[in-house]
């Protein structure tokens, strides 16, 4: 085992040259990077560690105090600050204040003590000395300024001691630059109220207000407020305007030249809301359009043409559907309702109480007529029809069956080789 371990060492220069990983140096040069301890960490490049980290070392000691560079208790600069056995350092500097002794200077401005709001700078037990005089409201004051100044401001004025005022006159008042009262006197107010041309004293008596028809007065003495006010049920008007609408009698017209009236139930729901009429309604206008876009009728009966007498003046009554062009309207000259699109029903349909497939049944069979040799049966509960021919015989026109031994058809042809009358 080794007695010596030695180091990278130089004292020529501060950082070395080069610095394998896990490498000390120590720099004992009196110069730039000299008094220090480096390390190499990092990655190896040709034997070079890739950082050379500064550990410690001479420098940095005497940095923090002691005799030589920076002795205790004594600020320096750029070393640390290290109190002495006492626990105290000479001087302290924060920015451009100076602490030294008992001094508090400032090397640029003023000396500004701005506590948090709502708190005070409290010298309880002290006193402030060495005052200047005061150039500002803000400055603080001496005793002896305070006790010159109010001195000056406590000279007589000339205002006489007693009391201003009464019930008919206000008092009145002059302060001059100093603060101090120097006119005091009265003003004479006036006692009386005119009001259309009459003449009320405010001292003596009350003015009424007094509601009439429809009209509701009240005095709030909280507020000294009257209250003037339109009754809820308003009677024994003939006429009534709001904007230009009119309400006279049992109508309620427009006044304006728009010839319009508007009854809208939810002003603020554009064409929303609910319109009830409790009665029956009258239209005497030539034309009426609704634009809803369902329309439901309690009545059983919808009527068209109901001022038509005869058949002539309902002609053309009936219903259109637009953007379809389909109708269904009243043919005076043929009696009927013409329809001029196809119809599709979709449940069961009947003629004058009829299904409409009994109705073809009964057509198909009335259509159907039997011929000589042919029976024709329709079942009506069945909805059939049997068609069958009748047997031929001596008297009756039908048709014939064969033995095959005497009667053969080949593609329609008959070919009969045999007649046996037979016996009996």
């Amino acid at each position: 085992m080794a007695s010596i371990i030695r180091i990278k060492r130089s004292g020529v220069q501060g950082n070395p040259s080069i610095l394998g990983q896990g490498e000390l140096a120590y720099s004992y040069f009196n110069g730039a990077g000299g008094d220090r301890l480096y390390i190499g960490t990092g990655a190896e490049v040709n034997g070079d560690a890739v950082n050379h980290e500064v550990i410690g070392g001479k420098y940095f000691v005497n940095l923090l105090g002691g005799e030589g560079d920076a002795p205790f208790g004594t600020l320096t600069p750029n070393t640390a600050v290290i109190v002495d056995a006492d626990g105290k350092i000479n001087e302290f500097k924060v920015d451009d204040l100076v602490f030294d002794g008992n001094v508090i200077s400032t090397t640029a401005g003023d000396i500004v003590f701005t506590p948090a709001e709502g708190q005070n700078i409290d010298v309880s037990g002290t006193r402030i000395t060495n005052l200047a005089s005061p150039v500002d409201p803000s400055d603080a004051v001496t005793k002896q300024y305070v006790d010159e100044f109010v001195t000056d401001a406590i000279a007589p004025t000339g205002v006489e001691a007693g009391s201003y005022g009464s019930q008919t006159q206000i008092p009145t008042f002059t302060v001059d630059s100093d603060g101090r009262l120097s006119e005091a006197g009265t003003v004479d107010v006036a006692t009386n109220l005119t009001v259309n041309g009459d003449s009320i004293s405010l001292l003596d008596s009350d003015l009424t207000f007094t509601g009439s028809d429809n009209i509701d007065v009240t005095y709030d003495s909280l507020t000294n407020t009257v209250n003037v006010a339109l009754q809820t049920d308003v009677t024994e008007l003939t006429n009534l305007e709001v904007g230009n609408l009119k309400l006279e009698g049992n109508t309620l017209s427009s006044t304006d030249s728009s010839n319009t009236l508007y009854l809208d139930p939810a002003p603020t729901d554009s064409d929303g809301g609910t319109l009830i009429v409790r009665g029956d309604l009258v239209v005497q206008g030539t034309q009426t359009i609704i634009n809803s876009t369902v329309m439901s009728v309690n009545d059983l009966t919808l009527t068209l043409a109901d001022e038509a007498a005869t058949p002539a003046e309902a002609d053309g009554a009936g219903i259109y559907i637009a953007g379809a062009d389909a109708s269904l309207v009243y043919d005076a000259a043929n009696d009927v309702l013409d329809l001029n699109k196809g119809l599709n029903v979709t449940a069961p349909f009947s003629i004058n109480g009829v299904g409409i497939n009994q109705v073809i049944d009964s057509e198909v069979a009335d259509l159907l007529t039997a011929g000589e040799g042919i029976d024709l049966v329709y079942n009506d509960a069945n909805n059939e029809l049997t068609i069958s021919a009748e047997l031929a015989t001596t008297t009756n026109v039908g048709v014939a069956s064969f033995d095959s031994d005497q009667f053969i058809v080949t593609a329609g042809a008959t070919t009969i080789y045999q007649i046996d009358g037979g016996t009996y």
